[in-house]
């Protein structure tokens, strides 16, 4: 899996001093490769969620594929490094409802979604699902 120049920027970065100018949601992954044995280091939107933290991802991504059989991750958010578990959140009925949530905290984030949100506040639920079809959730917990 190679990474391209956009990827090994921000990952310097955020290993830097100077990762606070991304902003606080950005953070890295490492993840062993299933079949490479090779460790690959991500930078992910991290959103810290009652002690853990949740990720999503586009399904047509590989990256969390790995997470299947090799659950532990390194996790390195705000300049602390720490290892973690990973626990993959596919079926879409979940994503769903973890993006209705998701989007109750973070309205802004429908946009990027390919969301709109009505008048109340609301996803629609036939955007929501279709949008649940193409993202996963990872939720990182304390190892």
């Amino acid at each position: 899996m190679p990474q391209g120049f956009g990827n090994r920027f921000v990952v310097a970065i955020l290993r830097s001093p100077l990762h606070a100018v991304l902003g606080p949601d950005f953070a890295l992954i490492e993840v062993t490769g299933r079949r490479s044995k090779r460790t690959i280091t991500l930078p992910v939107n991290a959103y810290p969620e009652a002690g853990t933290y949740l990720i999503l991802s586009r399904r047509e991504r590989i990256w969390w594929r790995n997470l299947r059989d090799r659950p532990g991750v390194g996790f390195r958010s705000h300049g602390i490094a720490r290892p973690m578990q990973s626990q993959l959140i596919e079926e879409p009925r979940e994503v769903a409802q973890l993006l209705r949530e998701h989007l109750r905290r973070r309205p802004s984030h429908a946009r990027y979604l390919g969301l709109s949100l009505g008048a109340d506040g609301q996803v629609d639920e036939k955007q929501l699902e279709s949008a649940a079809q193409e993202r996963v959730f990872i939720r990182l917990l304390p190892s």
